[in-house]
């Protein structure tokens, strides 16, 4: 999420921005709102949002979510898993208090990336490990990152590699 508030404050602010650095770029493919309201959403601030996961007494949501992704080797699988059970436990927080951020493919990302002045470097560092992963996991993180560094005119492109690659600044 740190890139998307990057690059909307290099787009909006561009006199107050020096540099705009981006770290394991993912830019999800836009598809614009449809006409009909997103059932996810709020429609008055604050309000509750219906949650589309469900806990089953028996835990059978936990099997369907290891299921979800049963081709991938058993200890990436329980990792990712792991990761997406922490992120609905955190949506189910939000989304009682209203609060819903949760498709990012809504958000032009390319629109204000190109709003960035020339004179405004905006670096992008690819992570081999962290783009490793989501290709792994089918997410096409290296098409992804490549898409997302095409959006800036004035970009250089580092690599990361060894143990600490899978860091997100």
């Amino acid at each position: 999420m740190g890139n998307f508030q990057a690059v909307s404050m290099a787009s909006r602010y561009p006199s107050r921005v020096i540099a705009s650095i981006y770290a394991n770029l993912y830019v999800f493919p836009y598809k614009p709102a449809d006409s009909e309201k997103n059932k996810f959403s709020s429609d008055s601030e604050g309000a509750p949002i219906t949650d589309s996961f469900e806990l089953k007494e028996d835990g059978s949501h936990l099997v369907n979510l290891h299921n979800t992704r049963k081709w991938l080797d058993p200890e990436l699988n329980f990792r990712v898993v792991q990761g997406e059970i922490t992120y609905l436990m955190n949506r189910r927080a939000r989304y009682a208090k209203g609060v819903s951020m949760e498709d990012l493919s809504d958000y032009d990302f390319e629109a204000p990336a190109q709003k960035i002045p020339t004179s405004c470097p905006t670096p992008c560092i690819a992570g081999e490990s962290f783009l490793s992963f989501f290709d792994t996991i089918g997410y096409h993180g290296t098409q992804q990152f490549d898409a997302g560094c095409q959006c800036f005119s004035n970009n250089e492109v580092a690599s990361l590699s060894g143990p600490k690659s899978t860091i997100n600044m």
